[in-house]
């Protein structure tokens, strides 16, 4: 998958747009494919190393994102494959 990646704290200028491993949706979550996403102001301070969290690098930023749900983990019953979300996620791992 494409995917914005954080390779140094050095701001926005530590970014490419780069190949990023396919996920798999964990017990409890579902996968989305992805139409758009957004990078938003944490992800610029986390760059910055602004934020307090420090993910290992590289980081695969961006939090806001839309899409269709395609695969669901053990245990998930809704959202259903072929339904339409809109995440915002608040925790940077």
């Amino acid at each position: 998958m494409k995917a914005w990646l954080l390779e140094s704290y050095t701001g926005l200028a530590g970014l490419r747009l780069g190949e990023a491993p396919d996920p798999a949706p964990a017990a409890g979550e579902v996968m989305l494919e992805v139409e758009y996403a957004a990078l938003n102001p944490a992800d610029r301070y986390l760059a910055e190393r602004l934020y307090p969290a420090k993910p290992a690098l590289p980081h695969i930023l961006g939090r806001d994102a839309i899409g269709t749900v395609v695969r669901q983990g053990a245990g998930v019953s809704s959202p259903r494959v072929g339904e339409r979300r809109l995440i915002l996620r608040g925790r940077p791992g």
